[in-house]
C-alpha cells in the first residue's frame, strides 16, 4: 500500500480488477482534473477541499479467468 501513498490518483487497485468498483462512488478527480466534487452545495464543500482515494488490495493474484 506504500505505492498507493505515492500515486497521485483517485482510484488505485492492486492485484485486483476494476469490475469490483462501486459505479456510484463520489470521484471528482484529483488535482486540476475534474470538477465534480467541487460542486454540489453544502454538502460538497469538504470534497471541494480534499481528495479521496479508491484503494483495492486483494493480496493474492486473481484466477483467470476472473
Amino acid at each position: 500500500m506504500k505505492i498507493a501513498d505515492r500515486v497521485h490518483a483517485g482510484k488505485v487497485h492492486i492485484n485486483e480488477q476494476t469490475v469490483s468498483d462501486e459505479a456510484n462512488a463520489p470521484f471528482g478527480g484529483v488535482g486540476a482534473s475534474g470538477t465534480g466534487s467541487r460542486f454540489g452545495g453544502a454538502t460538497a464543500n469538504i470534497e471541494a477541499f480534499t481528495e479521496g482515494q479508491w484503494l483495492t488490495v486483494r493480496p493474492d493474484i486473481a484466477p483467470y479467468p476472473f
